[in-house]
């Protein structure tokens, strides 16, 4: 169940920064904001753009609402079984779209060594707008990418867990 705990701890993560990503795709009252995309229009409307994003909120959601049935499994004193392996994968695998999204909306802010953004191994948080090139935005968005890639490995690797899945299918 530790993975339900984990799970639940970053939902509301993984919904603001689905947010952040859509609010710093939409171009400013300037129009400067939004980093273009292959064709020129800003993120907030690109067609293939929109279509990412509203994958990952719906699969968003749809976690959820396997988290509340699996909390309330849990509650009744059932085990959670496979739920909790089907939610560290899917959880992580959200965690890094979001972010790949969010590094694609961030352009070519997102790749300057900018160290006033955070540190290597440390919370990353939103640094003072004064000592970065683009939006803080666009300077963490490297940081965060970075660190959920490292989600697929910490508390249990995805393929592990595919492999817990898969004995118990039978597989």
């Amino acid at each position: 169940m530790d993975r339900c705990k984990i799970s639940s701890r970053v939902r509301a993560r993984r919904g603001c920064l689905c947010s952040r990503v859509a609010g710093a795709a939409r171009p400013d009252r300037s129009g400067r904001r939004g980093c273009p995309g292959d064709d020129g229009r800003p993120f907030a409307r690109d067609p293939r753009f929109q279509r990412r994003l509203a994958d990952a909120r719906v699969r968003l959601a749809a976690l959820e609402i396997y988290e509340f049935r699996a909390m309330s499994e849990a509650a009744q004193g059932r085990s959670p079984g496979l739920s909790a392996s089907v939610m560290k994968i899917c959880g992580t695998e959200l965690q890094q779209l979001t972010t790949e999204l969010g590094l694609l909306v961030a352009g070519p802010h997102g790749i300057a060594y900018q160290p006033a953004a955070g540190l290597p191994g440390g919370p990353v948080v939103f640094p003072a707008a004064t000592t970065l090139s683009g939006s803080r935005f666009a300077a963490v968005a490297p940081l965060r990418y970075l660190n959920e890639r490292a989600g697929s490995i910490y508390a249990g690797s995805n393929e592990i867990q595919r492999n817990i899945i898969a004995k118990a299918l039978g597989l």
